[in-house]
């Protein structure tokens, strides 16, 4: 049997399947596209805002704060200290935190892995990392390269540059 991929970067192209492969397979001849739906009537309201915001929390681990998504998703390998800083940003109603360790421990890392789970979890959109200026373009490629979280560097020139876009009564 050939079908045609839906997905929008193979759309149109065939697909090959091995029909006696599949589970409970079955061929659904329909003339009206919305016939199907129709018959079998429209979701309630509150149904469907149900199932709306369980494909916003996205998975389990929105209300589950000992379940972890950014060390797996991560490109690097975590130690067990490094997760001490998210369990406990997990645990803040607003989270706050001053992430300090001798050079080399991976500050960085815990700094990511916190930006990511709240962001995986919906609950930021967007996060502020302060860090010494002479470290400030290091941090900045670790969390590209690391995270895939692109940060944007809040300096004279970026605070100047907002100010004449927004005008010099807004607070970038």
């Amino acid at each position: 049997m050939h079908l045609a991929c839906l997905e929008d970067d193979a759309l149109g192209e065939p697909l090959d399947v091995f029909w006696q492969r599949e589970l409970d397979r079955q061929i659904v001849r329909q003339r009206e596209p919305w016939k199907l739906e129709t018959n079998q009537g429209l979701d309630r309201p509150e149904l469907l805002a149900a199932h709306l915001h369980t494909l916003r929390w996205n998975c389990v681990t929105s209300t589950r704060p000992d379940l972890l998504q950014a060390p797996y998703r991560a490109g690097i390998e975590i130690r067990n200290y490094q997760l001490e800083p998210l369990r406990r940003a997990l645990s803040m109603p607003r989270v706050a935190l001053s992430i300090a360790d001798d050079v080399g421990l991976g500050k960085t890392i815990e700094a990511g892995l916190i930006l990511q789970e709240l962001k995986l979890r919906q609950k930021i959109r967007r996060g502020l990392i302060c860090c010494p200026a002479s470290v400030v373009l290091q941090s900045r490629e670790e969390m590209e390269n690391r995270f895939g979280v692109s940060l944007t560097i809040f300096a004279r020139e970026f605070a100047h540059q907002e100010k004449v876009n927004q005008g010099h009564n807004t607070n970038p």
